[in-house]
């Protein structure tokens, strides 16, 4: 009889954890806090990143987010981005119904496997895995999990909660292992002083960030980037390598002198193209009047196409093949420009530099990499003039809110610095239109 008893409670004690496990993801536990100006709940977010070595590393990542109506949709949408330095295994899914109930899980056929496109790269290795949940009876719940194998260190995962507007968070961790002699330089914003939490481990250091009960934030016009007023964590690595190529990161001379490294010999044109060149401009006394009619030389007979194919989205096309095909990405276009100007021995620096209309800042006290674009800088006499060399139309000398008025990491042979592109004022703006009728 008291065999039996056991049996019976162990079977009630079971279905209990059944219906713990069919019900923590319930919709109704969700704090009203939290679904105000919200159109889905982070419930859990955990990403574990372990830093083996400057050329191969591991990441583990779990995501499980409630779907509160329709505008939500898109944070269920699971997109993994992949290419010849990142690998991505294990992917599992399972949906949950509003009670928290499996309503199924992820077949190998739920996962879509595409090449990514964009307005601005033609060419290009990048790929992704993605994972729709395809649901139209709100709310519902999607739990995803997924590994990725790094062959290289460039970059880092980062903390933003919520990260977008109309997404609350009831729990989301950060966790970076790394060996105990390495050094992790990390930047966070709106987290308390005693974060991270530290722990040591043999061999293993790992910094873990953890936030818990983050509200939706309803999106303004003209508000400040989003991590100015939600927990946020910057990370980046002290030692790095893509591709093969290895670098350190401890200060942005460090920097421009891994990028200036992949750079090398790739400004070098056919002696006799250097001749024709140089015949072109034999007659232009003016340094500066040499720039401007090389620029727009350049912008005559080439075309911008965006290619990056393994370590090609770091490295620009060497200027002897873009002579002769005519076309390059911004890389490649600037560091054509670069040969042509020292073809005449004039100095130029290749500028990375983060673009859009938004102003961007590099945050100071972090050595990272957030630039998505290259321009180039040349330091004449009494005067600095700045070329976009992606546009075969605006004018020699000017940038446009695209680039103007923000951080540019000059690129020179021994390294580089960090420095501010020109400012426009209201009197540098004017439309001047003539009409006869």
């Amino acid at each position: 009889m008291l065999r039996l008893l056991f049996m019976y409670a162990g079977c009630w004690l079971t279905a209990l954890m059944l219906l713990g496990q069919d019900n923590q993801f319930a919709s109704s536990s969700i704090a009203d806090s939290l679904r105000n100006n919200a159109n889905a709940v982070i419930r859990e977010e955990f990403a574990e990143y372990t830093y083996l070595s400057a050329r191969k590393n591991t990441g583990r990542y779990r995501r499980v987010i409630t779907v509160l109506n329709k505008n939500g949709d898109k944070f269920a949408t699971v997109v993994i981005p992949y290419d010849q330095f990142r690998s991505v295994t294990n992917i599992k899914g399972n949906l949950y119904d509003a009670n928290g109930k499996l309503i199924r899980k992820s077949k190998p056929s739920d996962i879509i496997d595409l090449p990514y496109s964009s307005t601005y790269l033609q060419f290009d290795d990048l790929r992704y895995k993605a994972l729709n949940p395809l649901v139209s009876q709100y709310p519902y719940t999607l739990e995803v999990e997924y590994e990725v194998t790094y062959d290289g260190s460039y970059y880092f995962p980062d903390l933003a909660v919520p990260g977008n507007y109309n997404l609350s968070t009831e729990k989301s961790t950060l966790k970076i292992n790394t060996p105990l002699d390495y050094e992790l330089f990390y930047r966070q914003f709106n987290l308390p002083m005693d974060q991270p939490t530290i722990k040591i481990m043999e061999t293993v250091k790992s910094y873990i960030w953890t936030v818990s009960n983050i509200k939706a934030v309803d999106s303004e016009p003209f508000s400040d980037d989003l991590f100015r007023y939600t927990p946020t964590v910057f990370t980046s690595p002290s030692v790095f390598s893509v591709g093969g190529f290895e670098g350190l990161n401890k200060s942005w001379n460090d920097f421009a002198r891994w990028q200036a490294m992949i750079n090398k010999g790739r400004d070098v044109l056919p002696e006799n193209r250097v001749r024709e060149i140089q015949d072109m401009v034999v007659n232009i006394p003016d340094e500066k009047e040499k720039v401007k009619f090389l620029y727009e030389y350049m912008q005559s007979r080439m075309r911008y196409f965006g290619i990056q194919l393994g370590i090609g989205g770091f490295q620009p096309m060497e200027a002897v093949m873009v002579d002769e095909v005519g076309y390059s990405d911004c890389k490649g276009l600037t560091n054509y420009m670069k040969a042509l100007l020292k073809t005449v021995d004039i100095t130029s620096h290749y500028a990375l530099v983060e673009s859009g209309g938004d102003f961007p800042q590099v945050l100071p006290g972090l050595i990272y990499d957030p630039f998505d674009h290259i321009i180039l800088c040349v330091p004449l006499s009494g005067d600095t003039v700045w070329l976009e060399c992606t546009s075969q139309t605006i004018p020699f000398g000017f940038l446009g809110d695209f680039t103007s008025d923000r951080h540019a990491l000059i690129v020179k042979d021994d390294g580089g610095e960090l420095v501010r592109t020109p400012a426009y004022t209201t009197d540098d703006n004017f439309q001047h239109t003539n009409t006869l009728v």
